[in-house]
């Protein structure tokens, strides 16, 4: 299980896990999964370059917090070599774990039962060519993207779903009136049987497009004083 950002400063510690996380991971991802997500401007060297290392070297290679991610999942299947790994994660932990993923061999991918990724942006664009070929055949190994379209945070999921590192669900929400809470599944309905409730499968595409105009919403409308 990875678990998401740090947001602690009650002790020295614990504000120095604060500041990696968000300084060295949360930080680095944003700016470049943003970067990608961006319409494409005037052709410049600098854009040229940027592509270029993306494709061959990935943009996501230069995150450490991914790359360690990434040794954990391989240590465990090594350790346990007859177990199978089911991977879950929460906004940063999502990011890390999509990752960790998109890093397995296609020998490894039979060692997966599942990943269960919860509010993290889809970092599918930032990954090299390699691991976005591993990511795409995530989606038969039961890997899968939980985004809130209230939730500003998982951004990255639109209407193309083959660019996903496995596959993307919708989940049933409403609006909490708070960021931080809506984030951290305030906004999930459950059902009678206590199961979460997903969006209908038929309708993703519909789903999709609302979702990337609900978050830039949520982004511009919403007052800052109420992020937590």
């Amino acid at each position: 299980m990875y678990r998401g950002s740090s947001v602690d400063f009650s002790s020295i510690p614990k504000g120095y896990d604060t500041v990696l996380d968000w300084l060295l991971a949360d930080g680095p991802a944003a700016l470049a999964i943003r970067r990608s997500l961006i319409k494409p401007g005037k052709p410049s060297m600098t854009k040229f370059m940027g592509n270029l290392v993306n494709e061959h070297i990935g943009l996501s290679e230069l995150i450490p917090q991914f790359r360690s991610a990434s040794s954990t999942l391989q240590e465990a299947l090594k350790k346990y070599p007859n177990a199978k790994v089911t991977v879950y994660g929460h906004s940063l932990g999502s990011m890390n774990g999509q990752y960790a993923l998109a890093s397995l061999s296609i020998d490894q991918l039979k060692r997966i039962n599942g990943g269960y990724l919860y509010e993290g942006p889809n970092i599918y664009s930032i990954l090299n060519k390699d691991k976005r070929a591993i990511a795409g055949l995530l989606r038969n190994y039961n890997v899968h993207n939980y985004t809130d379209w209230w939730d500003a945070v998982s951004l990255g999921f639109g209407v193309n779903f083959k660019e996903i590192v496995g596959s993307v669900e919708y989940v049933s929400t409403k609006w909490t009136g708070s960021i931080g809470e809506q984030h951290s599944w305030g906004g999930y309905i459950f059902g009678k049987d206590g199961k979460l409730e997903i969006m209908v499968e038929s309708l993703k595409p519909m789903y999709g497009f609302l979702s990337r105009f609900m978050k830039k919403l949520v982004v511009k409308v919403v007052n800052p004083k109420r992020l937590c």
